[in-house]
C-alpha cells in the first residue's frame, strides 16, 4: 500500500483536515495562500463556517487515505498525524 504523506491544515471547529495545494475543495472550502513580509501564510475558509489563519510552520504532516487524497480533505480517521500512523506501520 502506498503511503501518501502531505502537509495539511485542520479546521479547529469541525476537525476536517485539508491537504495544502488541493484548494478549492468540493465541499465549498478553500485554502487561500498569501505572502506577508516575513512568512508564507494561508487562510482556511471551511464549509462549517470557520476561518483560520495558518503559517507555513503550523501546517503538519499527515498520512492521507486514498479516498481523502482524491477529495483533497478528510476526517480524522482518514487523515492521521504522520508520526502516529508511521509507528503503526512498523
Amino acid at each position: 500500500m502506498k503511503l501518501r504523506i502531505r502537509h495539511c491544515a485542520e479546521c479547529p471547529k469541525c476537525s476536517t483536515r485539508y491537504l495544502a495545494g488541493f484548494s478549492p475543495y468540493r465541499n465549498g472550502s478553500y485554502l487561500k495562500p498569501f505572502v506577508t513580509r516575513f512568512s508564507e501564510e494561508w487562510m482556511l475558509h471551511c464549509a462549517c463556517g470557520a476561518a483560520t489563519r495558518w503559517t507555513a510552520n503550523e501546517l503538519k504532516l499527515y498520512v492521507v487515505s486514498g479516498p481523502a487524497y482524491c477529495r483533497g480533505y478528510g476526517t480524522t480517521e482518514e487523515v492521521l498525524p504522520a508520526g502516529e500512523r508511521l509507528r503503526m506501520w512498523r
